[in-house]
């Protein structure tokens, strides 16, 4: 059994401790007990406890909104693209009477339908971790309600 350095969840002081899932755990400071188990993180290296989540989450929301202006912008020029293909297909079939120009315009457009789905895609990862953050506050509050 290796030492684990653990946080206790009621003072907050870091303790050093050998255990195993399971096990309670006295604070050397407050004197209150608590096992060892699910929701009880580590301190140290993949600790999570309140306030670095909600950390995490504020800067995480900042730096996925450029990545989400960017799959809406990846998006918009996939909707011009498909936009201006079709005119351009549809202009040049009128002007020299041959249907070539408007299979090389619904290809091009096939390529802009791509373009907006991998916007899309990026806008979709994007919401995905926005969840998650949501998730891990919600299961952080639930487990500050069963202490």
């Amino acid at each position: 059994m290796k030492k684990k350095s653990l946080t206790c969840p009621h003072c907050g002081v870091e303790l050093v401790a050998k255990v195993k899932m399971g096990d309670e755990i006295e604070c050397t400071n407050c004197r209150k007990t608590f096992p060892f188990g699910a929701n009880i993180k580590e301190s140290g290296k993949g600790s999570v406890d309140s306030k670095s989540v909600l950390s995490i989450s504020s800067t995480a929301n900042r730096d996925f909104s450029t990545l989400l202006a960017n799959g809406k912008f990846i998006s918009t020029m996939g909707y011009i693209w498909v936009a201006l293909s079709v005119i351009i297909g549809l202009y040049f079939a009128q002007q020299f009477e041959k249907p070539n120009p408007l299979i090389f315009g619904a290809m091009a457009a096939i390529l802009g339908f791509v373009i907006i789905a991998f916007g899309q895609l990026i806008s979709c990862f994007v919401s995905m971790e926005r969840g998650i953050q949501d998730i891990k506050k919600e299961i952080i509050n639930l487990n500050k309600g069963n202490q």
